[in-house]
């Protein structure tokens, strides 16, 4: 279904590690449905605000399917953990006589699972050159949400068109340069124990995994929500589907809270007749993990079938989305 008359809309990227690329066949779909016009606005959080930030810039559902495409464990992360980490932690144990001080010792000195040097240079290569231009150029608004555990709030990063007012408030930052966007997107797609912390922040996603409250801050009124996990996440058989599914659902809580918010809203505005707030969220029909053989850290893996399966899946639920109906929105 293609609408006759698109109308402005913004597309939430969620976080959700390597199964960021089944968001690419959603927003290809979405552009479709809208007759290639692009979106107004774009929000996300961890791996989503490396998708919002690119298509800012100006990359193509093409462009991103490539970027997906070539991007690789090795260049979004790197084990903190060698042969000489153990080896140290053995000196270490045999000095204090204890197993228990020295993993004590060692859980103090770490900060984290894995290292991401590796994401800075590859972000580093991405919004660089024309792209770079094009994201400070671009006529598309943008926004990503990060935690501040110093002060433990959101916090977030954007950039409007010039002619855009700045958003005045407290835990809004503009991005002005190519650096500040490297920064930003480091900092939502740390993870706690998993990822180092950045900085003051850890991922977005900690308190705000789907910044849909800033897409409507910045105008947006029908919204695409791209979630890259099934509403239903199935069995946890084993310690790694637990943790899995621990996640999803400590990630979802303020999607819950939003959605809730936007009901609010919707109701103060049928009494004031101004325009609702229409939200249409996309998840997968099927569990990608299970489906794909493929994990969160599964970088450059199974890219073009779970784009294909993005596809499919948004295609499915937009069938069923109708602008003029609310009971076919998810507020």
């Amino acid at each position: 279904m293609i609408d006759a008359e698109p109308t402005p809309y913004a597309v939430v990227f969620s976080g959700g590690g390597a199964l960021g690329s089944w968001e690419v066949g959603c927003y290809r779909a979405i552009v479709e449905r809208q007759n290639g016009h692009l979106p107004e606005i774009v929000t996300g959080a961890s791996a989503g605000a490396l998708n919002a930030a690119a298509v800012c810039a100006g990359l193509s559902t093409d462009d991103l399917e490539k970027l997906w495409s070539n991007l690789k464990d090795d260049q979004v992360y790197e084990p903190q953990f060698g042969w000489g980490t153990y080896l140290r932690f053995a000196v270490s144990a045999l000095r204090q006589r204890s197993i228990q001080k020295a993993a004590a010792t060692k859980l103090r000195q770490d900060r984290s699972i894995l290292k991401t040097a590796p994401l800075k240079k590859t972000l580093g290569n991405i919004f660089t050159g024309n792209r770079a231009t094009g994201f400070q150029l671009s006529k598309i608004c943008f926004a990503i949400s990060l935690t501040n555990l110093t002060e433990k709030r959101r916090e977030v990063f954007y950039r409007t068109p010039d002619d855009h007012p700045p958003i005045d408030r407290p835990n809004w930052v503009r991005i002005r340069s190519p650096e500040m966007l490297i920064q930003a997107l480091m900092g939502t797609t740390a993870l706690p124990v998993l990822f180092p912390q950045f900085e003051s922040w850890f991922d977005g996603g900690v308190l705000m995994n789907q910044p849909i409250s800033p897409a409507i801050l910045l105008g947006g009124q029908l919204i695409y929500v791209l979630i890259p996990t099934p509403a239903a996440l199935g069995e946890t058989t084993d310690l790694l589907q637990i943790a899995s599914t621990a996640l999803s659902v400590w990630l979802a809580e303020s999607l819950i809270m939003q959605v809730e918010l936007i009901k609010v809203r919707n109701d103060i505005r049928r009494s004031t007749g101004d325009p609702l707030l229409k939200i249409c969220i996309i998840r997968p029909l099927r569990n990608l993990e299970e489906a794909f053989g493929v994990s969160l850290l599964s970088f450059g893996v199974k890219i073009p079938e779970l784009i294909k399966q993005g596809y499919d899946d948004a295609k499915t639920r937009l069938e069923t989305f109708d602008q003029e109906n609310p009971t076919t929105w998810d507020s």
